[in-house]
């Protein structure tokens, strides 16, 4: 079992419309997971830390699921137009990968 973060650091300011933004795809990820056999996606927000952070969570059996979900994301028109509308709102990110030691 694995855990995938997806850290995204939003331009100044510009916090709460890739909230938004998030939120308007969440239906889609949701049903990709479901399809592929992981688990429910979360979405998080800074409460400390660097500001306008969001993180996707999302808890998988292996990472070749993961590999399967991000396939069908971004062969997934849905998920392309919104992509392109996301880009111009993230500063910088990054993927992290997490062994589940305990659940």
């Amino acid at each position: 079992m694995i855990v995938v973060r997806d850290v995204f650091r939003a331009k100044y300011g510009m916090g709460g419309q890739l909230e938004d933004l998030f939120k308007e795809v969440f239906p889609i990820f949701e049903q990709t997971f479901k399809e592929v056999g992981g688990g429910k996606p979360r979405l998080l927000e800074d409460l400390s830390g660097d500001f306008f952070t969001l993180v996707t969570e999302y808890t998988l059996p292996s990472l070749s699921v993961w590999e399967a979900v991000r396939e069908k994301m971004f062969t997934d028109s849905r998920f392309e137009g919104w992509f392109e509308r996301m880009l111009p709102l993230v500063e910088s990110g990054n993927r992290q990968f997490w062994n589940v030691v305990i659940d």
